[in-house]
């Protein structure tokens, strides 16, 4: 979760059924289904992300070009700094744009007619609802936990700069050790927002009940 620091993954998870695509020939259900898929989307794209930046990281603890692998290590990291920059836009999409897509759907459950179906739609809204507001609170904390992650990555990344050799290296595994820990702590809150997706797109409830 999809998924760069100051908004990031938060950003890329609470991207939910918020914003809509573009194109004005999507009825807003459809609009909804397609924002969601990108948003489980990006965040398995995070998740992967987390993932390459730590294997590139790792890279050099083995012999071969030194120059090689800390430029392929600083390309990973300046993609955990993208990840960041689209996510903040992601966010104050997705604020702007949530208690219109709510709206509409309450609007628009007003034209039914059938009892059942109309209970139904009420139900899966309240869903909706309870999971958006967990996955909003699982975003925060993934925002807390990808901040440190990415420092992580960042200090080495200057470190190195300053002074690329292998001797270098001894004094920095404290800190690619630490990123090894962040990222697992990282990549455990995403695990628990794609969990909350999956809920949605089930139907079911916040606690795992089914939504009908």
């Amino acid at each position: 979760m999809s998924l760069r620091i100051h908004v990031p993954v938060s950003s890329v998870l609470l991207l939910l059924l918020i914003v809509g695509c573009s194109s004005n020939d999507k009825s807003p259900g459809a609009k909804g289904y397609h924002t969601f898929q990108r948003t489980k989307i990006n965040l398995s794209n995070a998740q992967d992300q987390v993932d390459k930046t730590l294997a590139a990281m790792d890279q050099f603890q083995y012999s071969g070009n030194l120059n090689n692998q800390f430029d392929q290590y600083k390309a990973e990291v300046r993609k955990l700094e993208e990840f960041n920059k689209d996510a903040n836009w992601r966010a104050q999409s997705m604020k702007e744009n949530m208690d219109a897509y709510m709206t509409n759907w309450e609007r628009e459950m007003e034209t039914l007619t059938d009892p059942g179906i109309k209970a139904s739609m009420a139900a899966r809204r309240d869903a909706v609802r309870a999971n958006f507001a967990q996955v909003s609170a699982g975003a925060d904390e993934a925002r807390g936990a990808f901040e440190p992650f990415l420092q992580d990555h960042q200090e080495i990344v200057k470190a190195m700069s300053i002074n690329l050799s292998r001797p270098t290296l001894p004094g920095l595994q404290p800190a690619m050790q630490r990123a090894h820990v962040d990222g697992k702590t990282l990549k455990s809150k995403i695990s628990a927002i794609q969990q909350q997706l999956n809920n949605i797109e089930r139907g079911l409830g916040a606690s795992g009940a089914a939504g009908t």
